[in-house]
């Protein structure tokens, strides 16, 4: 995933997408790469979400996108 006010998605199954970010937007953490405060997963803000964007994090994560928004960011740690 990369971007800034929208998030490229390289999907393992249907291809690239583009989905909106908005500030309700739910940001969920396992390894710290976006935030590493509280409890496992992190929650963290979109602000977060597009800061490690901006600095080259990507992540491997389930998107739940709905209407073209990114309602959840789930990060998954590959096996």
């Amino acid at each position: 995933m990369k971007g800034a006010d929208s998030i490229l998605i390289a999907g393992d199954d249907a291809g690239d997408r583009t989905a909106q970010l908005l500030p309700y937007t739910e940001v969920l953490d396992v390894q710290g790469g976006v935030c590493d405060e509280g409890a496992i997963p992190h929650r963290c803000s979109v602000d977060q979400l597009k800061k490690a964007l901006k600095a080259d994090v990507s992540l491997y994560a389930k998107v739940t996108i709905k209407d073209g928004v990114a309602v959840r960011i789930e990060e998954l740690v590959r096996n």
